[in-house]
């Protein structure tokens, strides 16, 4: 029986700190028939020569080099160039178990699946444990039909994430990244993947690790382009109105409360317009109409909510005046008991 091969693609902007120990996980993994294309997007630190180290030492490693485009456009080079019968994504900052495509590859075949799902944990620079994003260790679902796009908008199990998945090609076929978009890319990839695949399999072991970087794009300073994010959930969440009716009030939490995370950059001076900022008033009070009386919407929801209706600014100031953020997670924790 011929092994099955497995795409991994490594989209690389300026990550000389962390490329190596990424590069190195995926050399090291348990299941040895892969390819990995790294997808060099215009580095002008020494990432590049890192990444030819790799592709010298090892055949299965490719290096392909663009003009910096961002990662929607480094991916689908990879797509358009990878070979494999099974496709993972991985990023340049992150680093993986040595056995997380054997893992996945073996939930795929023992489930008959088009995508297979492991659980990630965040950590610090220092790789200091930060949070998992699935606190019920060995929790594990077969998702079937459309399944999926009732859970996306939770951001939870099913999400927005790229990297701790594998995917069957023919689940991917001949989709694409939208490269004008550069925030939430993935979210909107994934969801019209999970709107063609009939079986997911989730089970959650810890293969992936996020590291939550100071220099990466979710801790960057606020700009127009964190709004795009919000802009995504917009566009999606107006497909379900359209075509999956039957979870418009589980994508509406989720749109709902993305919106109210988002006054955070909304009322910073010089990103959105007065007209702008009507236009996402009048999106949250769609989504209260839609969703006020499901229980699927939680106590920390329902205080921004609270603090919306008293004044929208109010939740400027609790995202963003310092005291608060600092006891923000302490609210969470808290609220949500």
């Amino acid at each position: 029986m011929i092994e099955p091969l497995i795409s991994i693609i490594v989209p690389v902007y300026n990550r000389e700190k962390t490329i190596r120990y990424c590069l190195e996980s995926i050399r090291n993994q348990s299941f040895k028939n892969i390819e990995v294309l790294v997808i060099d997007d215009g580095s002008i630190d020494s990432s590049s020569k890192i990444i030819n180290e790799f592709c010298q030492k090892d055949n299965r490693f490719s290096c392909y080099y663009c003009e910096n485009s961002g990662p929607s456009h480094a991916r689908n080079i990879g797509l358009d160039n990878c070979k494999g019968n099974y496709i993972g994504f991985v990023d340049s900052d992150d680093y993986i178990s040595t056995d997380m495509y054997e893992f996945l590859l073996r939930n795929i075949i023992e489930n008959n699946a088009d995508l297979s799902i492991c659980g990630y944990s965040f950590l610090d620079e220092n790789k200091q444990f930060i949070r998992n994003n699935d606190d019920e260790e060995g929790f594990s679902h077969l998702y079937l039909n459309d399944e999926c796009l009732k859970y996306l908008f939770e951001n939870k199990r099913i999400n927005g994430s790229l990297v701790n998945k594998l995917f069957k090609k023919s689940s991917i076929g001949s989709l694409r990244f939208n490269e004008s978009i550069s925030r939430c890319e993935d979210f909107l990839f994934l969801y019209d993947v999970y709107k063609n695949t009939r079986r997911v399999i989730y089970i959650n072991e810890i293969k992936y690790y996020v590291i939550e970087s100071k220099n990466s794009l979710m801790r960057s300073t606020p700009s127009r382009k964190d709004v795009e994010q919000i802009e995504v959930f917009k566009r999606v969440f107006d497909l379900y109105e359209k075509e999956h009716s039957v979870y418009l009030i589980d994508a509406a939490c989720g749109y709902l409360d993305a919106i109210l995370s988002g006054y955070k950059y909304f009322l910073i001076p010089n990103i959105l317009s007065k007209k702008e900022i009507s236009m996402w008033n009048n999106e949250i009070d769609k989504c209260l109409r839609i969703c006020h009386h499901s229980k699927k919407l939680s106590q920390f929801t329902k205080l921004k909510i609270l603090l919306y209706k008293i004044n929208p600014k109010l939740l400027y100031y609790f995202y963003n005046f310092a005291p608060l953020k600092k006891y923000k997670i302490l609210i969470k924790k808290l609220i949500n008991r």
